[in-house]
């Protein structure tokens, strides 16, 4: 008798195993318009959020300011080192109270839809 227990042992061992149960994988998260920004020109964000309410220029650097009643974006803009093309580098997003707020929601809910 031990050696048929022995014998069906490695038989029986599989049904014993847990399942594997695939873990299904969560949505792609939609779409932004966040990538759009970075390396455009500023005529190009301007044309994508409209009239800014702050345009400032320090030495080499440019800020664009946009905003709604949800939010504010800053657009940092500095002259590329080789071909001295002025392209967005930067981009930071917060509440009208000053509070830090997701740049990418910020940037779609500014675009301008068509």
């Amino acid at each position: 008798m031990t050696r048929a227990v022995a014998l069906l042992l490695p038989l029986l061992l599989p049904a014993c195993a847990a399942a594997v149960v695939p873990i299904p994988l969560p949505a792609p998260a939609p779409k932004t318009q966040s990538f759009t920004v970075i390396g455009r020109a500023p005529a190009e964000v301007a044309a994508m959020f409209g009239k800014p309410a702050l345009d400032r220029t320090e030495g080499t650097a440019r800020q664009l300011q946009f905003a709604n009643a949800n939010c504010v974006l800053d657009v940092y803009f500095y002259p590329d080192k080789r071909s001295g093309k002025v392209a967005a580098t930067y981009a930071e997003a917060r509440t009208p109270a000053g509070q830090a707020s997701e740049t990418a929601a910020c940037i779609d809910g500014l675009t301008l839809r068509s």
